[in-house]
């Protein structure tokens, strides 16, 4: 947002490039949440596989994988009972299913954090809800430039980067939530 005014846009360059910063932030904070989700639950399987360690986050993996299989809405190939009575191979096809979840991902919304984040223990709005609604709320900002063909002039670079900077802090937060569902663990 180089020579963009803090305050104001007032060429329809000025906001075009606070809009195009929108949406690459958005694009980014959409990717460290998937990338999480991913890194996380691979290290609860990896703790799983070579220690034999049963972590919260692979309970709720497994816990929402169930939930998942009951939904009779939900497209998932259903999973066989013999299947799903064996521990370690239900725990892969939850990961499986995980990690089919996260490619369908599309935004970082409420919903679209409670649909990752959920799934490997961590509760966006426990965490930290003021970070959640943020990142909700820049999700809304994110739609009206993506879904709308004329010039939004609300958005200033302050007000933005205020914005960015509530969220890349408050990230942290949805981190340590993670990490914690790492280290609840017990010996299978």
């Amino acid at each position: 947002m180089n020579r963009v005014p803090q305050h104001e846009c007032n060429t329809r360059v000025h906001h075009l490039k606070v809009q195009s910063f929108i949406l690459l932030s958005h694009a980014a904070f959409e990717e460290y949440l998937e990338d999480l989700v991913k890194t996380v639950s691979c290290e609860a399987i990896k703790l799983y596989k070579n220690d034999d360690l049963i972590t919260k986050c692979l309970v709720k993996m497994m816990i929402c994988e169930t939930i998942a299989q009951l939904d009779d809405g939900n497209s998932r190939i259903k999973i066989k009972a013999e299947v799903a009575k064996n521990f370690s191979t239900f725990a892969h096809l939850a990961k499986v299913n995980l990690d089919k979840q996260i490619l369908k991902n599309h935004g970082i919304r409420l919903e679209n954090q409670k649909s990752l984040l959920l799934s490997i223990g961590v509760d966006p709005m426990e965490s930290d809800s003021s970070t959640a609604s943020a990142l909700d709320g820049f999700g809304v900002k994110r739609g009206n430039i993506a879904h709308k063909v004329k010039i939004n002039t609300e958005e200033t670079r302050k007000s933005i980067l205020s914005d960015i900077n509530v969220m890349r802090d408050g990230l942290l937060e949805f981190d340590k939530s993670a990490c914690e569902s790492l280290l609840l663990k017990m010996k299978k």
